[in-house]
C-alpha cells in the first residue's frame, strides 16, 4: 500500500506533467492536494484493513470473533487460578474459629494480585492451622505464583495471626489471544469434522474454558483424551464437566475417556556470547522469559524443536552466538498424555 508521501507525491507529478509547470508550495492547490493526498491514505488503509477483516487467517479482535462464531466457537475468557490457603495461630485457643468464605489474601509484595476463599471453614479448638480453598479475584496467568507467596491478609479472620500458601497457585491463564483462537479455526476449516475422527473430539473439548491443548487416541473401539491447560493440570471440575457433556455425542458400542495430562518439566543448558554494551542479566532475563513462553505453549502430545528454541535466541536482542549443553541438544518429543511446563533454564556466558 502506498504511504502519504507517495501519494503526495505521485498527485504532483500528474499535475505537474498535465499543466506543464511545478505546484509552488505554499500555494493554494498545494494546500488542497495535501488534504485531498491524506484523505486517500486514509481511504486506502481503511479498504486494506477491511480486506484483512474479510478472512479468519487475517482477521483480529471482534472480527475474528465473528468469523469464529460462524464456525461454532468463540474465544476464551481468562480463569483464575486455584490453590490453598493455609490460615494459622502461634498459640492453639480452647474454642473454634470461623475462617468466613470470601476471606481476601494477597502477595505481600504486590496488593494489587488478590485471593479468596471459596468456602467457609473451622480452625477447631486446639489446632494452630487449617487449609481453605481458595481462588484469584481474577483471571489471568499472573495470578499464578510460588508456595509461600501469599502472606498478606486484606480481610483478616478474628484471631487469626497468618496465612500462607504452602503449595503453588496454578491454572490461571489470560484471555486467548488471536493467534491461539486463529489456529483453533484454521483447524476447523483445514480439517473435516465427524464424530469418527480426532479432529472432532479435539475441537469439541478445545471449547471448554481453561483447556488449551487436547490429544486425542483411538484403540479400537477406546477413544482416549487427554487435556492439558497452559502449564497447569486440568482441574476435575472441569474433566467431569466434558465427560458429561460427551455422552451426549459418544458413538455406540465405543467408550471414551477423559484425562488430565500430566506435566513433563523441560529443561535446558544454554551458552550464550553477547554484544559489548548489554548487560549479561538483561539478556538472560528475555531469553528466559522467550523460551518459557514457547515451552509452556506446546500441547499434549506435541514436540519441542530445537530449532525453535535456537530461532528464539538468535531473536534475542544482545546475543551475538549461542549453543546448547549436549545433554539438551536434541528435539523433545511429549508422550500422548504430557503436556510442556517450563522447568530450568541454565543460561551461562561464553566467550
Amino acid at each position: 500500500m502506498e504511504n502519504y508521501n507517495d501519494i503526495l507525491e505521485r498527485m504532483k507529478l500528474n499535475y505537474s506533467n498535465l499543466a506543464g509547470y511545478d505546484i509552488e508550495e505554499n500555494s493554494d492547490i498545494s494546500i488542497r492536494m495535501r488534504v485531498l493526498a491524506g484523505e486517500i491514505y486514509s481511504l486506502q488503509s481503511n479498504i486494506e484493513w477491511l480486506k484483512n477483516q474479510m478472512f479468519p487467517i487475517t482477521a483480529t479482535d471482534i472480527q475474528l470473533d465473528n468469523h469464529a462464531i460462524q464456525k461454532g466457537i468463540t474465544r476464551k475468557s481468562a480463569v483464575k487460578a486455584v490453590g490453598t490457603l493455609t490460615f494459622s495461630r502461634t498459640t492453639p485457643l480452647s474454642y473454634d474459629i470461623e475462617i468466613p468464605k470470601d476471606t481476601i489474601c494477597c502477595l505481600e509484595n504486590n496488593t494489587d494480585i488478590k485471593y479468596i476463599t471459596t468456602q467457609n471453614a473451622i480452625l477447631e479448638n486446639g489446632s494452630l492451622s487449617v487449609d481453605v480453598p481458595a481462588e484469584s479475584m481474577q483471571g489471568g496467568a499472573k495470578y499464578n505464583t510460588a508456595k509461600n507467596t501469599i502472606n498478606l491478609m486484606i480481610t483478616p479472620p478474628v484471631s487469626i495471626n497468618s496465612v500462607t500458601n504452602n503449595t503453588a497457585f496454578t491454572g490461571g491463564t489470560d484471555d486467548e489471544t488471536d493467534d491461539e483462537l486463529r489456529k483453533r479455526l484454521t483447524d476447523l476449516y483445514q480439517n473435516i469434522n465427524t464424530n469418527i475422527n480426532t479432529v472432532f473430539y479435539r475441537n469439541f473439548v478445545m471449547a471448554y474454558e481453561g483447556v488449551y491443548s487436547a490429544n486425542v487416541t483411538f484403540d479400537n473401539n477406546i477413544i482416549n483424551i487427554y487435556l492439558g491447560g497452559k502449564g497447569a493440570k486440568i482441574s476435575d471440575t472441569i474433566i467431569n464437566k466434558i465427560k458429561n457433556d460427551i455422552e451426549s455425542i459418544r458413538p455406540i458400542n465405543t467408550q471414551i475417556n477423559i484425562y488430565s495430562a500430566e506435566p513433563a518439566g523441560i529443561d535446558y543448558g544454554i551458552y550464550i556470547t553477547i554484544k559489548n554494551g548489554y548487560v549479561f542479566e538483561d539478556v538472560v532475563s528475555r531469553c528466559k522469559k522467550a523460551i518459557g513462553d514457547y515451552i509452556n505453549s506446546i500441547g499434549v502430545g506435541e514436540c519441542i524443536y530445537l530449532v525453535d528454541i535456537g530461532n528464539i535466541l538468535y531473536n534475542t536482542d544482545g546475543i551475538v552466538n549461542y549453543s546448547f549443553n549436549s545433554v539438551y541438544s536434541n528435539d523433545y518429543q511429549l508422550e500422548d498424555n504430557q503436556f510442556a511446563v517450563c522447568g530450568t533454564i541454565s543460561i551461562s556466558q561464553r566467550g
